[in-house]
């Protein structure tokens, strides 16, 4: 992930050699994973001793190049569920938010930061959940949520309070015993 949140790279990988490539990158970023597997997750990106997953890295053209790059992914992902509710009434629509607990997890691009859009009678679930400790709150309305960094901390800063705390041990799946109220924003 890059400035440019939309920007989607491809690695090639050479399974003889075990190594991959990354090409056309430059800028500051931090890097995530993007797989079909929802029990995957990614627990570093080690770039010439900087963990591009938790802090950007610069590289400042697409010609940089390093030898010195360990990924380390983990198949132990957890899942959580469960619904929101707008008074005694399942939300019609809008999103579930779950966040870390821990302040400095919550960036842009986090693996821990995840918004799902309510589906019927409010439900909501999402998969590929680093274990850890999370708050869950809803939230109403159809507009998506803040692209802005500082503009989502502050709506993460605004749920805490009202938000359920749960963790989510490795390849656990959580489901909410008792549903979630809708915050309006």
């Amino acid at each position: 992930m890059s400035e440019q949140p939309a920007a989607m790279l491809q690695a090639t990988f050479d399974p003889g050699l075990q190594s991959f490539k990354i090409s056309g990158l430059s800028g500051t970023m931090r890097l995530r994973l993007t797989a079909g597997s929802t029990n995957w997750w990614f627990k570093s990106a080690t770039v010439n001793g900087i963990d591009a997953t938790e802090s950007p890295i610069t590289l400042t053209s697409s010609q940089d190049s390093t030898d010195d790059a360990v990924f380390v992914l983990a198949d132990t992902a957890g899942s959580v569920s469960g619904q929101a509710m707008s008074g005694r009434e399942p939300a019609d629509e809008g999103w579930a938010v779950v966040f870390p607990v821990d302040r400095a997890q919550r960036f842009n691009g986090s693996p821990r930061i995840v918004s799902i859009p309510l589906g019927d009678g409010g439900r909501f679930r999402t998969s590929g959940l680093p274990p850890g400790d999370y708050f869950i709150a809803a939230v109403d309305g159809s507009a998506a949520l803040p692209q802005n960094e500082t503009r989502f901390s502050d709506l993460l800063e605004e749920l805490t309070p009202r938000a359920r705390r749960v963790s989510i041990g490795a390849r656990q799946t959580v489901t909410l015993p008792q549903s979630i109220q809708v915050v309006t924003r």
